[in-house]
């Protein structure tokens, strides 16, 4: 699968619906583009986005150009009185797959989701699939519940061609702090683990466990693969394009 990887900035000028399509439009060779967690819906509370209008939205910007390629986005929503932070897939102008995120961070106030979920697109050639995560999800291992979540991705047939994806806007997703839980994931269910973070660091900050402050942002993104090796953490602005199969990279810039 060659995956499209779009790292925005934390506080990016095209973090907004509007700019799904011309971001897409950049990686049309790909399979499947993927954007950070959060993108485009990053406000809380009652500013979230009803679950029906978050639908809607990302359907409308796949039809103002009729991208025929599958795009990975989402963020905060308001499902009923409860807060999620999901994902969607989006093929045709069509809601492919819906996933919410299932282990909060840091006092995250959010609901969360109970099952693990595979996405699943057919192309005008391939059938392509792949088991979605975001963020905080992948950082749970080894524990018993990352133990039972690597199950379940099992199950749902994740291995080399149905990558695992992770959604992230948090710090050094693919450094040390996360490395071996997302070596468990890779080697755990022998299918690459694909990373898709931000480049560069929010001006807001956060107070971690430590009590320690850090800026959002500025992780990068990442492959972790089957064999237990991975690619170099790219940071940079811009779009990564990565084959699954042949490990090929490229970078690509954005406006």
């Amino acid at each position: 699968m060659k995956l499209a990887l779009v790292q925005l900035d934390a506080d990016d000028k095209l973090w907004k619906p509007s700019a799904i399509p011309e971001l897409v439009a950049l990686a049309t060779d790909a399979d499947l583009v993927v954007f950070p967690e959060g993108m485009p819906f990053y406000q809380t509370g009652q500013n979230a986005k009803t679950l029906a209008q978050a639908q809607r939205l990302l359907c409308r910007q796949g039809d103002r150009q009729k991208l025929d390629t599958a795009f990975i986005a989402g963020g905060y929503v308001r499902e009923y009185d409860r807060l999620r932070n999901a994902v969607f897939l989006i093929h045709q102008c069509q809601i492919k797959g819906l996933y919410f995120k299932r282990i909060a961070w840091l006092g995250e106030p959010i609901t969360e989701g109970n099952q693990a979920i595979r996405f699943d697109w057919q192309s005008r050639e391939s059938h392509f699939a792949c088991i979605p995560l975001i963020c905080a999800d992948a950082a749970e291992n080894p524990t018993p519940t990352g133990t039972l979540m690597m199950a379940e991705a099992l199950q749902l047939g994740a291995n080399v061609e149905t990558p695992i994806i992770v959604v992230s806007y948090s710090f050094e997703l693919a450094g040390p702090m996360w490395r071996e839980a997302l070596y468990f994931w890779s080697t755990g269910c022998g299918a690459p683990v694909a990373i898709c973070g931000v480049s560069g660091k929010s001006q807001k900050s956060y107070v971690d466990e430590q009590g320690q402050p850090h800026h959002f942002g500025g992780g990068g993104s990442a492959v972790f693969w089957p064999d237990g090796s991975h690619t170099r953490q790219s940071r940079k602005r811009g779009i990564y394009l990565i084959d699954t199969i042949t490990r090929h990279c490229q970078f690509r810039q954005i406006p």
